[in-house]
């Protein structure tokens, strides 16, 4: 229906019959279908009853994105997750029901209330029986009292009549006697009247505990009743994140990776991608005027889901403080009054892209809940992507091949990776004989790949320094002992490598830090590449690097804050 419409309203000499989005891509037509829809839906008074965006085409459409974009890091998971927000429909809450509702609890209130009264009075009877009980066991404790204190004359009897005839003597014997048979009843009595008064309180306590219990639960039946439908209409609407924002290095594909989710899950964009540099106007208040102009847009078709997708984004809200320009701060502060602010166009989100995740504004980040960080290529996802040459080139290519390809490119981004297999095939191409395509030649051909990206390590390449040190990675005996393939043991991440004790250590969560002896040849930083190279391959770490002074000097960061922003850049 969708596509014929097309058809029908394009004009006859600009239609392409040829370009047809619908015929290799199943989620767009599916996010198309639900935006005719939400159209429907808004013309009928139902839009409340539909949500904005449709999770079978989110969910095509990730499927799709992972056809030609290799993911290990799980960032297509948290783009799809947030996507799922706008799926979330937000219902009604039925009057009836509620009225229905409403009538169980009184009744169960009036049910509690009258069980409650009873077992008071149940509790008050058995209060007056146990006010008997009481009064015996007081009665009781008195004559034991009162046969203890017989003792005292027994014994003072004794002392003053030692001496005197033995007859006398049976009299006292027979006294004590009598005494301790009258205090061991009078303790039989006492004890069984403490009995009988715990038996018939037991019953008090257990009452006493069941009327506590329901009365918590007339108080909360309480609350229920006395709650207002509309109020918790209000309070049951789903919150959806204003923006998602992608950072990593340069070269991972966020920008693209924006534009294909929003197109294939069937969000509305208010324009093209742009750069912040395309709207960063040199006169004052231009900026803020062609920020506004995009933003409403979005007004135009409250029933959509619209976006704006902004490249670069940190060049457009940069941290306000006593440096920041006037311009920028303006922009800022109007973006933000759109975004949940003063003048908030609800069905608005920003799609972000930056490498400067740490020099962008607090505000605004806290407005993008979405924050993925997407990173470099793992060891597992360039072999993915060079596994291709294996089929192009038979004869020059093995495994072998490709996991030295996989080692030299560690640092690689994803466009290095992608640019560096387009070099090896025209290579290919231009020489047609396989014999000519050496390890060297490769080297050669990644070196300058990583120099165009710009993927240094320390101040040169990896490359360059596996072409002039050959065995860093050439030995497979060196791929099993620096290995950090670790069964059963669960690394916290932290390895420490102690070249003056020569030593190294790696610390787990789960078992006493793993010390080792470093290898005799080991005695600096370049030594230990191979190491560093092959463990991180293991353990499908995507980036390694040395950070010493001839890196900040290669970045140009002499001064602290300098220093500090190439870090947080680097492993952010």
């Amino acid at each position: 229906m969708i596509r014929d419409y097309i058809q029908l309203s394009t004009v006859s000499h600009t239609f392409d019959p040829s370009n047809n989005s619908y015929t290799d891509s199943d989620d767009s037509l599916l996010a198309d279908i639900h935006r005719v829809r939400r159209y429907f839906h808004d013309v009928t008074n139902t839009i409340k009853f539909i949500p904005y965006l449709d999770w079978h085409a989110i969910e095509w459409a990730i499927r799709e994105i992972r056809s030609t974009y290799d993911d290990d890091g799980n960032v297509l998971s948290k783009i799809q997750e947030y996507l799922t927000t706008f799926c979330l429909q937000n219902t009604m809450v039925d009057a009836n029901a509620h009225e229905q509702q409403r009538a169980e609890w009184t009744k169960e209130r009036e049910d509690l209330l009258t069980l409650n009264n009873q077992r008071r009075n149940q509790v008050n009877k058995l209060e007056e029986e146990v006010k008997k009980y009481e009064n015996q066991v007081k009665t009781f404790n008195l004559g034991v009292e009162n046969i203890c204190s017989q003792k005292k004359d027994i014994a003072a009897e004794v002392n003053q009549n030692k001496t005197q005839e033995f007859h006398k003597q049976d009299e006292r014997k027979r006294k004590i006697e009598r005494y301790e048979k009258d205090l061991k009843e009078a303790e039989d009595r006492l004890l069984e009247a403490k009995t009988q008064l715990s038996k018939h309180r037991a019953p008090i306590s257990e009452l006493e505990t069941k009327i506590a219990t329901d009365d918590e639960r007339i108080r909360n039946l309480d609350v229920f009743l006395n709650i207002d439908i509309s109020n918790v209409h209000r309070k049951l609407n789903v919150k959806y994140g204003r923006g998602l924002l992608l950072y990593g290095p340069p070269g991972t594909g966020k920008s693209e990776l924006l534009k294909q989710a929003a197109i294939f899950a069937g969000i509305t964009m208010t324009t093209t991608p742009l750069a912040a540099g395309e709207l960063n106007r040199p006169y004052v208040g231009e900026t803020e005027r062609l920020l506004v102009d995009i933003m409403y847009r979005a007004n135009t078709i409250r029933y959509l889901i619209c976006a704006m997708t902004i490249d670069e984004i940190d060049g457009l809200v940069p941290k306000r403080n006593n440096n920041a320009q006037q311009s920028k701060v303006d922009g800022i502060s109007v973006l933000l009054s759109h975004i949940e602010g003063v003048k908030n166009i609800p069905n608005l989100i920003v799609f972000g892209a930056t490498n400067r995740r740490n020099m962008m504004d607090e505000a605004f980040l806290r407005r993008m809940q979405a924050k993925c960080f997407v990173g470099r290529p793992s060891p597992q996802i360039r072999k993915k992507m060079l596994e291709p040459l294996l089929f192009k080139y038979l004869e020059a290519f093995t495994p072998d091949r490709v996991n030295f390809l996989i080692k030299v490119t560690t640092n690689f981004s994803g466009a290095a990776v992608g640019a560096l297999k387009s070099s090896i095939i025209v290579a290919m191409n231009q020489r047609r004989n396989s014999d000519i395509l050496t390890d060297k030649t490769l080297l050669e051909l990644a070196d300058n790949t990583a120099r165009e990206f710009s993927c240094w390590f320390g101040i040169g390449t990896l490359p360059e320094m596996c072409r002039l040190n050959p065995n860093i990675i050439s030995s497979s005996e060196q791929q099993e002992k620096y290995s950090l393939k670790l069964p059963d043991k669960s690394p916290s991440g932290r390895i420490l490598v102690d070249l003056q004790n020569r030593k190294r250590f790696i610390e787990f969560n789960n078992d006493a830090t793993d010390e080792k002896e470093l290898n005799s040849e080991e005695t600096s930083t370049l030594t230990l590449l191979s190491r560093f190279i092959n463990g991180c391959s293991s353990r499908n770490i995507d980036t390694v690097q040395i950070i010493d002074m001839n890196f900040l000097t290669k970045h140009n960061a002499f001064d602290e804050n300098q220093i500090f922003e190439l870090l947080a850049t680097t492993f952010d």
